[in-house]
């Protein structure tokens, strides 16, 4: 029979330090998972500010023209198989 306060070393102990040592490297994450989060909302504000400067200048109608007159370009440069015609909107 084991007597009382003989210790056992086959048996592990977790110490005290090893437990301050693991709360610590857990704080250490949590305060680098906010900080990145930080990061993460600050240039998400900086992208809706740049939006937001940009929307009252965007022109719908325009840019539909600007894309009609860029695909038409792009049909006259398609290559085409030979007897066969391609025409922008067909």
């Amino acid at each position: 029979m084991v007597g009382v306060g003989v210790a056992n070393p086959f048996r592990p102990v977790l110490s005290l330090a090893a437990s301050w040592h693991r709360s610590l490297q857990e704080c250490q994450v949590l305060h680098y998972t906010l900080f990145v989060l930080c990061l993460a909302i600050a240039e998400l504000s900086r992208d809706r500010s740049c939006l937001r400067k940009l929307y009252p200048t965007l022109n719908p109608a325009a840019l539909l023209r600007q894309i009609q007159t860029r695909q038409e370009a792009l049909w006259k440069l398609a290559i085409r198989p030979t007897g066969v015609t391609m025409e922008p909107g067909v």
